[in-house]
């Protein structure tokens, strides 16, 4: 069967012609297609770039350019429009730059919130006496040289004879906290939210900056860790400490009674550095209030990590800088202060003061903590403190306690009480956030394009291939 096809065709003459065609003649219907086709593309391809701009021009979308190569418009004004999208389009260069670098500062911006919560984990507390060594623990021989060294009038030369009778024991932790105050003898009384009894067991004995401590609320189980569900220093921890003065020597500190250093579990405690002092004679009350620290990393300026410290699983930047002030001492000495960690040798008492407090001070005096990176943490707790005093005990009080002596002076001189609790159950959280983000870029660069030239990502596209099969065609290459 032999199938008919209609072609309709229009003359030069303008009238419209029909024939019809068989199969047959279909072949040679598509090669005169094809060779109609080859001679438009020669004619394309003869084309001047000028006559392809102006087509182009005709149908891209970026506003403007049409009324520019429209030769149907006076010279001045394809002049004017053609000033106005030269404007337009340094104005889109300049603030497409400028938005991108503002997003390669990565500027930063904070966020604040206040979180209330039913309950908070309660801080660990780390508590030392003032006095590093008992007197009672202690040589005349040794007191003497403590009074030559730390005493008001230092001779130029000492003898550390006496002292150096410390390296007949064994010179470790347990030597060094047996001629320490005990914590049996310094805690008289403890109490947990108000009812619940707590004693020496529940403090975890540690080496601080400050020397020998006693930590309450830092177990190695994070789930074993004390909260709080209530505010108030009835929901808290209350001591009754005992200062024991009568055993005070001379030494680092000249003041009477102890330093509470308040801190997230798992932190190196500086209770020297960074501890709040509390006196004998007076009723403290320590009122805290928790913050969080969320900061960004690298490539914003913050550059905070989540790395850990060498001594302890929490990481701030006093920690960091304690922790190269030892390095720089270690280095130059040989050994180490029996407070600090680490795999160095114990300094003996002489090398102690001869060398390790001359490098401290030389460390602190030309600031070479400068020299040392520490980034800050990316999220860091802190705990903000309030403390108020009252004059401990009243008189009636005093002749009432059941303590080792009725005599007010001396109570006032050894004893005092310590509430610690939070305020309120909030958290301040400060988080630091990207100010202009990828999303910001976008919406800014695609506002700009839109609204200066009227194009989208589309036009951009448009212009590439204009280009690209432009410069294909002035070198002969094949079309795309």
């Amino acid at each position: 069967m032999d199938p008919r096809v209609i072609i309709e065709t229009t003359p030069r003459n303008g009238f419209n012609e029909r024939r019809v065609m068989g199969k047959d003649n279909l072949d040679e219907l598509n090669i005169i297609k094809n060779d109609r086709n080859r001679h438009t593309q020669d004619d394309d391809a003869n084309r001047t770039f000028a006559e392809r701009f102006q087509d182009f021009g005709n149908s891209t979308t970026l506003h403007g350019i049409s009324y520019v190569i429209n030769l149907n418009y006076k010279k001045q004004r394809r002049l004017l429009w053609l000033l106005l999208v030269l404007v337009m389009s340094i104005w889109l260069v300049y603030s497409i730059v400028e938005a991108f670098i503002t997003y390669f500062n990565y500027p930063m911006t904070s966020a604040i919130s206040i979180h209330y919560m039913d309950t908070l984990t309660f801080p660990a507390v780390t508590l030392c006496n003032f006095n590093q060594f008992r007197r009672s623990a202690l040589t005349p021989g040794q007191v003497m040289v403590m009074n030559e060294v730390y005493g008001p009038n230092p001779p130029e030369s000492i003898d550390f004879g006496p002292f150096n009778e410390i390296t007949n024991y064994d010179f470790s932790e347990d030597h060094l906290a047996n001629i320490s105050h005990y914590l049996d003898r310094m805690l008289v009384k403890c109490k947990w939210r108000g009812t619940q009894p707590c004693t020496g067991q529940n403090f975890t004995r540690r080496f601080t900056d400050h020397g020998v401590c006693f930590t309450f609320n830092d177990p190695k189980d994070a789930s074993h860790r004390l909260e709080v569900s209530n505010a108030g220093r009835l929901d808290g921890l209350f001591l009754r400490l005992f200062a024991e003065t009568d055993e005070y020597t001379f030494g680092e500190n000249s003041a009477a009674g102890f330093r509470i250093l308040l801190h997230p579990q798992g932190l190196m405690p500086l209770v020297k550095e960074l501890g709040i002092s509390v006196s004998p004679g007076f009723e403290s009350s320590i009122s805290i209030r928790q913050n969080v620290f969320k900061s960004l990393p690298w490539p914003f300026e913050s550059n905070c990590t989540s790395s850990k410290s060498k001594n302890s699983t929490t990481y701030s930047v006093p920690t960091c800088k304690y922790e190269c002030k030892v390095q720089y001492v270690v280095e130059r000495c040989g050994c180490r202060d029996y407070r600090w960690t680490g795999s160095a040798p114990l300094c003996p008492p002489e090398q102690h003061f001869n060398c390790i407090d001359k490098y401290k001070a030389e460390y602190q005096k030309q600031e070479k903590y400068r020299d040392c990176h520490c980034p800050v943490s990316c999220e860091l707790k802190t705990y903000d403190s309030r403390v108020s005093f009252g004059y401990w005990p009243s008189s009636y009080v005093s002749e009432n306690l059941p303590l080792n002596s009725t005599s007010e002076e001396y109570i006032r001189k050894n004893y005092l009480d310590v509430y610690i609790f939070f305020e309120e159950l909030v958290y301040l959280q400060i988080e630091q956030k990207s100010a202009y983000d990828f999303a910001a870029l976008q919406s800014g660069v695609g506002g700009n394009m839109g609204l200066l030239c009227g194009m989208s990502l589309i036009t951009v596209v448009e212009w590439a291939d204009f280009i690209v099969i432009s410069l294909l065609r002035k070198f002969k290459a094949r079309r795309i």
